[in-house]
């Protein structure tokens, strides 16, 4: 059974379209543009490899291309606004695939409560994951 509600067009958002709750086969995700963000429980909290290994083979919602969104993705999807479409979720840190440019060992993430930013060193940390396709 397929579930679709219009949440409403965003003329101004970023990526433009239309921003969607949806539901596919008891598999809950939002969609912002042209991006897909899960929508389900969330897996315990990991580092940045093992987040980056879980998105690239998450198969969710009958698609298997998941991966773990950029900075940018992610700022977008939780600012204000858009980040209480999500149903699940929690307060706190989120991994993105951005690597620091002077620095790969420092990832950047992004937090689920006020959009706000910040580096990590991959291997140390345990934030939470929300894959996109």
């Amino acid at each position: 059974m397929k579930k679709i509600f219009l949440i409403g067009t965003l003329s101004a958002f970023i990526f433009g379209d239309e921003l969607t709750e949806q539901t596919v086969d008891k598999h809950q995700y939002v969609v912002i543009g042209n991006f897909m963000f899960q929508d389900n429980k969330l897996p315990e909290r990991m580092n940045w490899q093992s987040a980056i290994k879980y998105c690239n083979n998450l198969n969710y919602a009958n698609y298997s291309d998941w991966r773990l969104p950029t900075r940018d993705e992610f700022k977008t999807a939780y600012n204000d606004g858009y980040r209480d479409k999500f149903k699940n979720g929690r307060d706190g840190w989120y991994w993105s695939s951005t690597v620091d440019e002077e620095d790969d060992s420092l990832s950047w993430r992004v937090s689920f409560f006020d959009g706000g930013d910040g580096m990590s060193l991959e291997q140390w940390y345990l934030y939470s994951v929300r894959c996109v396709r």
